[in-house]
Order: C-alpha cells, then structure tokens, then sequence
C-alpha cells in the first residue's frame, strides 16, 4: 500500500513527535511506502520562522532514516502529467536518487548548521506566497467570471446537482483536458479522445480535469445556494481549492491520500466513485487507526 499526503495532515504529524513515531511504527508494520509530492514539500517548509522550519527538517530527516527508500518525495502534478503522456506510469514517481540526496543533504546542512540559511530554507516561504499569491489572483478572477454565467445563463444549484448526479469521466469537460494537453503540455497533435478511453493511463490528467471541474462548479455556485440542493454540499469554496486540487491530483497513484480537508475529501471520494480518481481518503487519524 503506498499512502500519499497533503501539507495539513503531514504537517500535523512532522509537529508531534508520538504522531510522528506512530506513522513510522504502522508504515514498518504494514508495509507502507509513505510520500508527499515536491508541491506539498514547500509548504511543510513554507512557514518563516527558522525554529519551526528546522524542527520539520529534523523530523523529515528522521522520517527518511527509518523508512529509507519507502519514504521519497514524489514528482509533482505537470511532472506526473508528463510523464502520462510520454509512456505509462504505474506507480507514484520518485523523484531521481540525485534529487533525493540534493533535498535530505540541504536539510542535513540545515540541521546541522542549526541555521535555515545554511540549507536555503529561506527560499520556501518566499515561494509559497508567489505561488499561493497568484492562485488567489486567478482564482478571483474565475469567480467574477463564473458568477456572470450564473447570472447569464440561468445556472441553478439543482441544476448543477442534477449534472452531478450524471457525472463520469466521460462528463469531464474535454476543453480542460484539451487545454492542459495543448497549451501546457504543448501536444498539439495528441488525440483527446484516447486520454478518456484509457483512464487508469491518465490518472494525474483525467483527476487534476475532474477536480478542476468541481472547483468550478464550486465558483459558479453562489454560497448562500449550496445548502438549498442536496449533493452540492462538497462545492462549498475554500481559499487554496486550486491549490488542493493539485495536491490531490498529484496522488493519483497512491493507494491512499490523507488529508484532514472534509470538503476535498468528499470531492475525492465522490470523484472515487465515479471512476475520475483512483485512491481512497483517509485522515490522519483514521489512517494511524487502520489495523495490519
């Protein structure tokens, strides 16, 4: 079984020593390969503070010492992406043994220094607030634009529901597909039609389309609606959505993802269910309570 985390629920156990222990103890006893993506690897280290920063450090270090190799930050969502659309990818990516000593030898230096600076841990939370910044920005922007469909349209929550209720990789949107695979990915021969006959080979890209799609519809709903029409409840909008949604992307081929985040766990579970997303959901405690 390989379980895959967010920031929250990893953040949560680097800070508490017996969680901490506890998560060893049960990834030794059954089995597990325990990741987190490089995104969610700068924000546990996002937080300014030089104390906190190098006891997560610390406890990362530790965490690699008694797993070894069963504990590895894996490639991050347009890596994945990538990677899905140049060959088949069947388990989450490492990132390269290279990378992997360059990242624990950074935090080593810190650790030992008992300075950030001499690791470059600085260089984290700077780049979480460009990258959370910008997301914010055009996550309102979205949200201006969404709301003038409802308007112009005549959207309804049971509307949106009703669409819900039919919803399947075949529903996906194929314009978000479709954008990914030629503006980002720059393939602008690649056929659209043979990434959703071959789902379980486009996990990362069919899931980050899925997820996507219910942030928009998230946005398009306005909040004052969510609790008027059943089903909808899971669109209730959240400041980082586009940011977790590619956290969660991101674990498209982990068995397990963890996440505290009852509303990105309920997209997940739903798209789950749906054939979009190919991993189950579990908290932080519901996971260290699993038995063997």
């Amino acid at each position: 079984m390989h379980v895959q985390f967010d920031t929250d629920a990893f953040g949560k156990a680097l800070d508490s020593e017996s969680l901490s222990g506890a998560l060893v103890e049960k990834a030794l006893e059954c089995g597990w390969s325990v990741s987190i993506s490089q995104t969610v690897f700068s924000e546990v280290l996002g937080m300014d503070n030089n104390h906190y920063q190098l006891i997560r450090a610390q406890r990362l270090l530790w965490l690699r010492q008694r797993l070894g190799d069963r504990f590895f930050l894996a490639q991050g969502l347009e890596d994945l992406v990538s990677a899905e659309l140049s060959g088949r990818v069947g388990s989450p990516l490492a990132l390269s043994p290279q990378e992997l000593n360059a990242v624990f030898g950074r935090l080593h230096d810190a650790v030992e220094a008992k300075s950030r600076d001499a690791g470059m841990l600085y260089i984290f939370p700077a780049w979480m607030e460009v990258y959370k910044g910008g997301a914010r920005t055009r996550a309102v922007q979205t949200r201006r634009e969404l709301a003038e469909i409802w308007v112009e349209r005549g959207i309804t929550a049971k509307s949106v529901a009703v669409a819900l209720s039919a919803y399947s990789v075949s529903t996906i949107p194929d314009w978000i597909v479709a954008k990914i695979v030629r503006e980002k990915e720059r393939r602008a021969r690649y056929q659209i039609k043979s990434i959703y006959a071959r789902p379980k080979r486009f996990k990362a890209l069919l899931g980050w389309s899925a997820l996507a799609n219910l942030t928009m519809f998230g946005e398009l709903v306005p909040t004052d609606r969510l609790s008027g029409a059943p089903g909808v409840q899971m669109l209730k909008r959240g400041a980082n959505d586009w940011y977790d949604a590619a956290v969660a992307a991101s674990s498209a081929y982990c068995s397990t993802f963890v996440t505290n985040d009852k509303t990105l766990a309920s997209r997940c579970d739903f798209l789950y269910g749906r054939g979009c997303l190919h991993f189950q959901t579990a908290s932080l405690s519901d996971l260290l309570d699993r038995e063997a």
